[in-house]
């Protein structure tokens, strides 16, 4: 069985910090033209477009692209955890936030492949180790983040961009004080389990959705998604987690 991590992963240390001020920079040219100050994410899926059927999403991975409307790709799911049969590979969304404890201790006997978690203010990922270590990573980006903005602040002479950037600080320190390893960061568990254990964790109350593959190997390079509890209409909508 061959799992692989969401392309939404961030750069490579080498280009991180250039890409990163190239994001805030457009982000404030958009702010400007809207009127107002708004903090924009790009990933490689709102470039290139997701697809809006349901087959297209499966085939490209588990969960829905962004974009597909959510109400008719949970009713399509349903149907295929209830007709599913064999052991299966699935995305277990929750709906609320948990710790990665309560996460594993919610799939019960399912073989736990990764997590998928996200920080506030932050893009999803895939956890393929310890929740512990991944949010090691998390704030050592933010802190650069936060140090590069700060540094870049002293430069800026329009109003507006000086207004955005001093949010930003103020947002990535918030999320800085607030982050720890054992508080609420994932929404999802990817696991392998039996089609009939699946459809019993569908049961579940903390249970959202359980997403199953057509099987229990995942093609190489695939993305694995899971649901988000403030997505809520749209997949990816909103990209990231609200603070």
């Amino acid at each position: 069985m061959s799992f692989s991590t969401d392309p939404r992963r961030p750069a490579a240390e080498s280009d991180a910090p250039a890409r990163r001020i190239l994001l805030l920079f457009a982000a404030s040219l958009v702010a400007v033209g809207l009127g107002g100050l708004v903090f924009v994410t790009v990933n490689k899926e709102s470039i290139t477009g997701g697809s809006n059927t349901v087959a297209d999403s499966v085939a490209a991975g588990i969960g829905p692209q962004a974009g597909i409307d959510l109400a008719g790709y949970s009713d399509e799911r349903s149907a295929d955890l209830a007709s599913a049969t064999g052991e299966r590979a699935a995305v277990v969304s929750f709906r609320d936030y948990l710790s990665e404890a309560q996460a594993r201790a919610a799939v019960g006997d399912a073989e736990v492949v990764s997590l998928l978690a996200a920080v506030p203010g932050g893009l999803p990922g895939v956890v393929e180790g310890g929740v512990a270590e991944w949010v090691d990573g998390q704030v050592a980006e933010k802190r650069t983040e936060r140090d590069e903005i700060r540094q870049l602040l002293p430069t800026v002479d329009d109003p507006q961009f000086e207004a955005f950037y001093e949010q930003e600080i103020e947002r990535l320190d918030a999320l800085l004080a607030d982050v720890t390893a054992d508080g609420p960061l994932v929404f999802a568990v990817v696991v392998l389990a039996p089609a009939s254990d699946l459809q019993a964790l569908a049961t579940n109350p903390l249970v959202r959705m359980v997403d199953v593959a057509a099987s229990a190997d995942v093609e190489p390079g695939a993305p694995l998604r899971g649901l988000r509890p403030e997505e809520t209409v749209q997949a990816n909508d909103p990209p990231t987690r609200p603070v």
